[in-house]
């Protein structure tokens, strides 16, 4: 036998498995309807598979419960120092007050209704202590006793 005559063999017999084969699992037929198309091309893009998302999700919320907790005690901290620094421009005031009436303020309504200071509270709130003998301007959890 040739090599021709074995290769056209060959052939034919691969066309018969070919055939035997796709009368048992038929092809389907090729559609090209615009949704068939837009399905193919949604096949071949690139992006983010569920799993992924997932993963993303759970360590931006991993991170959102380390930080959200020391940003509220950091909001603690700002607003103790803003208390601190209202005590000491309302401490500055009375000893204005005093320099420039050569007496104590009755009360610190006095020196906002005198235009020294606008506000006499801490920045969460709370009110000052304020003791007229002394002139002393006190946190809102101490007291002058004396």
């Amino acid at each position: 036998m040739s090599n021709y005559n074995k290769y056209r063999h060959e052939k034919e017999d691969r066309k018969s498995i070919t055939a035997s084969y796709s009368l048992h699992f038929p092809r389907p037929p090729e559609l090209k309807t615009p949704e068939v198309i837009k399905m193919n091309k949604l096949e071949k893009e690139d992006g983010f598979t569920l799993v992924e998302m997932l993963i993303v999700l759970m360590i931006i919320s991993v991170l959102l419960l380390i930080i959200v907790p020391n940003m509220s005690k950091n909001n603690e901290i700002a607003s103790g120092k803003g208390c601190e620094a209202t005590i000491k421009l309302l401490q500055a005031q009375v000893h204005a007050y005093k320099l420039e009436k050569e007496d104590l303020p009755a009360s610190l309504e006095v020196l906002t209704n005198s235009e020294y200071v606008d506000n006499i509270t801490c920045p969460n709130g709370a009110m000052v202590n304020y003791d007229p003998t002394t002139g002393n301007v006190t946190p809102p959890s101490q007291t002058t006793t004396e």
